[in-house]
């Protein structure tokens, strides 16, 4: 047995802090008890797993996967975790929508209704009065746009205009200022974008409506898998499986470039030790979720017998995730020993990700919670955003084996309760990204006017107005398409005319001659 004195620090001194917050957890519960042992290794910590477990009380001090854990043991939960993903991705669409934003919908219908009774009383008022007419409607819409419009002399002079055209004038033009203040940011914004909200919306349209979509299989080939295209599926399952085992140090996913497409989400990940090279985390995960499914598919190719594993939760989801038109490589990577350095790697997803292409960063909750702030802080002029977490979500926490009397259970609790354990693992989580620099440089803090042009929702003001002339024109060819019939056939008369006279004359000329 090994015997460790756990060292007594203060959890909350991030200055050359290099701790687990399980070492605090620890201290707290053992206070005074210095028969501690600690395993470290993953295989010890299987072997607690095993029937022939040992006899005396044992902590497993890290967040285990509960749904792995029988029922016999004693066991606290923690908390859900899933992976995640984040981005800065959206794609932009024009819309008209901000120019009726700024008013109600109850008060679009209101002033609806006080135009056309305005017009309607002004146009009965004219019509018996014998006075002489003028076009109320072109009027209401003048003051609407804050432009003048000039009323017959004998019209103004009445008093019944005065008051009703005089009190719409004064409605008209708080309604229009209160139009303008809210309308003209929007109108200086950017134009409207979306963004994925859910892994369902990374999955490549390649292949949603396309023979290598299991989904899509299903639901036309009544449930038949024997009509699944997995060809890219299965040699990009054999590479996976050759670079999480083999020690060549030589090999590179070659297939990524062979099959990626751009218009697919690429999707990154920090990168994980195997026993060759590192490979993305992500990556490692999807090709875990289905490497029985695969190699037996591969190997024997039943028809039906797989499809309800298939069908199991988000099986369709993950198995097109897994599909090589989605990339998981960042593009620069350098396949030697110093290129598969971490730190090098982390850069490269970090430098790909804050370029907002069409890429997004997954990984568990907390540590994409750790990564959005540390983005968040050091990119600060760009907007960032997660998606909602994969419903494959591990529901983690302690197991404690040969509980026996021990209040060892009860202290941990309490920990656990009171929010003293959760705050310990959050500050280890920033303290990891303390002393980390961003991997891309940005201009100074200092606020920029930025330019107004047509990449934001000024565009639609073009738009409009090129749509009226078009409009415009179509009307005015419409009342002007008489007078203009009479001018072509004035002029080709009159060409003809001309023709004629040439002709005549040439006649003339060569009589002369003859």
């Amino acid at each position: 047995m090994a015997q460790i004195y756990l060292s007594r620090t203060n959890p909350f001194h991030r200055i050359g802090a290099n701790y687990s917050f399980l070492q605090h957890v620890a201290n707290c519960v053992f206070e005074n008890n210095e028969n501690i042992t600690v395993i470290s290794t993953q295989e010890q910590v299987n072997d607690l797993f095993a029937p022939s477990r040992p006899r005396y009380g044992t902590v497993l001090a890290s967040n285990i996967n509960l749904n792995l854990a029988s029922y016999s043991k004693t066991t606290i939960a923690i908390k859900y975790s899933g992976y995640e993903f984040l981005t800065c991705y959206a794609e932009n669409y024009i819309s008209f929508e901000f120019y009726l934003a700024p008013f109600q919908p109850e008060l679009w219908y209101g002033l609806a209704v006080c135009l056309v009774v305005l017009i309607s009383v002004v146009s009965i008022y004219l019509h018996f009065s014998k006075l002489p007419t003028f076009p109320a409607w072109l009027f209401v819409i003048a003051t609407l746009f804050e432009e003048g419009f000039t009323l017959p002399g004998q019209v103004e002079k009445k008093q019944y205009i005065r008051l009703i055209l005089g009190t719409w004038c004064l409605m008209s033009i708080t309604l229009t200022n209160c139009y303008n203040g809210i309308m003209i940011s929007e109108l200086n914004s950017p134009l409207k974008a979306s963004q994925p909200n859910k892994f369902y919306d990374l999955v490549c349209h390649k292949i949603q409506n396309s023979k290598r979509n299991p989904n899509f299989i299903s639901a036309n080939f009544n449930n038949n898998l024997s009509h699944l295209d997995i060809s890219a599926h299965k040699k990009y399952f054999n590479e996976i499986a050759a670079f999480r085992e083999d020690n060549n140090s030589d090999w590179r996913l070659t297939l990524q470039s062979d099959f990626q497409d751009g218009a697919c989400f690429k999707l990154l990940s920090n990168f994980i030790p195997t026993s060759n090279v590192p490979i993305p985390e992500f990556l490692d995960f999807l090709y875990g979720e289905h490497y029985l499914f695969l190699y037996y598919f591969f190997t024997f190719r039943p028809p039906r017998i797989y499809y309800k594993y298939l069908t199991h939760g988000n099986s369709f989801l993950t198995f097109n995730l897994l599909n090589p038109l989605h990339s998981h490589v960042p593009k620069g990577i350098r396949y030697s020993e110093e290129g598969y350095q971490l730190d090098n790697l982390q850069k490269l997803v970090e430098q790909e990700i804050v370029s907002c292409g069409k890429n997004v960063f997954t990984s568990k909750s907390d540590m994409l919670e750790a990564e959005f702030k540390f983005l968040e802080k050091h990119y600060f002029s760009k907007n960032f955003y997660k998606g909602k977490v994969l419903d494959e979500s591990e529901f983690l926490g302690l197991v404690f084996l040969q509980v026996g009397v021990s209040r060892v259970v009860k202290w941990y609790k309490f920990l656990v309760e009171g929010g003293i354990y959760g705050r310990l693992e959050r500050e280890e989580w920033e303290n990891k990204y303390l002393h980390r620099k961003p991997a891309v440089k940005i201009g100074g803090s200092g606020e920029r006017v930025t330019p107004l042009d047509l990449s934001g929702a000024i565009v639609t003001l073009f738009i409009l107005c090129g749509g009226w002339i078009g409009v415009t024109s179509l009307v005015f060819w419409g009342e002007v398409r008489v007078i203009v019939g009479h001018c072509l056939i004035k002029w080709i008369c009159a060409v003809h005319l001309i023709m004629l006279k040439v002709k005549g004359k040439r006649k003339v000329r060569k009589q002369i001659r003859g």
